[in-house]
C-alpha cells in the first residue's frame, strides 16, 4: 500500500466506524441492528476501495533492459506476432491491485481515451461469460485508455480496459511526460483487463497462466 497514505486512510475508516457506533448508541434496539449492519457493510466496501485495489508495490531496483509488470493478475494469453512483437493479456481479479505502473522508462507520446461502444445495461449484464460467447473479445470494446510509450528500444503499447461491475478507467499521465519505470499510470475500478504490446526481440520470463504483481514482477527484458 502507499505507506505515506496508509495512516491517513486508516484514520478516515476509524472515524467512520466511531460515528456509526455513536449514532447506534442513541437508537432503539431494533434500529441498532440495521445501523450496525449498514455501517459494517459500508466499512468493508471503504476498506476494499482504500486498501485492496490501491496497493503500493515494492519496486525492484531498476536493471537496464528489465520490463516491469504494469498490472497485477494472471497472464490470460501471450501472442507472438509475425513482425516480432509480443502481446500479453493481463486478467485482473476482484482482489487484484487495480493500479497500473509504467513498465519501462521513456516518454508518453500518446494517451487516448476511448469510451465503451456498449450502453451500460448491456455492458453490465449481456457481456457476461455465461451469456456472451465472445466475452474476452467483447470486453475489449469497453471504456479504455490506449497509451504509447516511446523507449530507446521501440514503442510499448499499453491498453487499460474497464471491467463490467463499475466500468471506469482513470489516467494519471499526459502526453509528452517523461516517465520512469514504476511511475503510476492510472487506476481501473474493479475487475478488468490490461493489454501490453512489446517491441520485437523481447525476452519473456513469464508464461500463460502465471500470476504477476503490478510494480514488482519482472516479466521480461529488452
Amino acid at each position: 500500500m502507499y505507506q505515506e497514505q496508509f495512516l491517513r486512510k486508516l484514520k478516515w475508516v476509524l472515524i467512520f466506524l466511531c460515528m456509526i457506533l455513536l449514532i447506534g448508541k442513541h437508537l432503539k434496539r431494533n434500529m441498532k441492528f440495521w445501523v450496525y449492519l449498514i455501517g459494517g457493510v459500508m466499512s468493508l466496501i471503504v476498506g476494499y476501495l482504500l486498501f485492496i485495489i490501491n496497493q503500493q508495490p515494492t519496486l525492484p531496483p531498476f536493471q537496464d533492459g528489465s520490463i516491469l509488470s504494469p498490472s497485477s493478475g494472471y497472464i490470460g494469453g501471450i501472442r507472438h506476432h509475425s513482425n516480432g512483437r509480443v502481446s500479453i493479456m493481463f486478467n485482473l481479479s476482484f482482489m487484484s491491485n487495480h493500479v497500473q505502473y509504467i513498465p519501462y522508462p521513456g516518454e508518453i507520446i500518446s494517451d487516448t481515451y476511448h469510451p465503451s461502444i456498449y450502453g451500460r445495461p448491456r455492458r453490465m449484464f449481456t457481456l457476461h461469460p455465461t451469456l456472451f460467447p465472445n466475452f474476452e473479445e467483447s470486453i475489449r470494446d469497453n471504456e479504455q485508455y490506449r497509451t504509447i510509450l516511446k523507449t530507446y528500444k521501440g514503442n510499448i503499447h499499453i491498453t487499460r480496459i474497464a471491467g463490467l461491475v463499475a466500468p471506469r478507467v482513470y489516467s494519471y499521465i499526459n502526453e509528452a511526460d517523461k516517465v520512469k519505470q514504476g511511475d503510476v499510470m492510472g487506476l481501473i475500478l474493479f475487475s478488468s483487463m490490461v493489454l501490453l504490446d512489446l517491441p520485437k526481440m523481447t525476452t519473456l520470463r513469464i508464461k500463460e497462466g502465471d500470476t504477476v504483481v503490478a510494480g514488482e514482477t519482472i516479466i521480461g527484458s529488452l
